[in-house]
């Protein structure tokens, strides 16, 4: 797979959330609020197509495999005390260390 040519970076697109750009190669987008680099893939000519079933209700089909499988869950729920804590707030800064 190809580096992203820095030196060639143009068409640069800032959205809400998002900076897209590229590199006179491909397309390449940045998620901000992820820090993840996507590379838009062309898969002009189609190598492969199929058709895929969409189940009508995929939770009854799972149902029925777990069921057809013998699998014995416990039904009693243990419930664990959980807190969570964010690394930073609404400004999106990080949070000082508590004394």
């Amino acid at each position: 797979m190809d580096k992203v040519d820095i030196s060639n970076i143009k068409n640069i697109k800032e959205r809400k959330g998002s900076i897209a750009f590229n590199d006179g190669r491909h397309d390449y987008s940045f998620l901000v609020s992820k820090s993840t680099l996507t590379k838009r893939f062309i898969t002009e000519p189609i190598v492969y197509e199929f058709n895929v079933d969409i189940l009508e209700d995929p939770l009854l089909e799972l149902r029925k495999l777990l069921e057809k499988t013998n699998l014995h869950f416990e039904k009693e729920l243990k419930i664990k005390q959980t807190i969570y804590l964010p690394l930073y707030g609404k400004i999106k800064l990080f949070l000082e260390k508590a004394v």
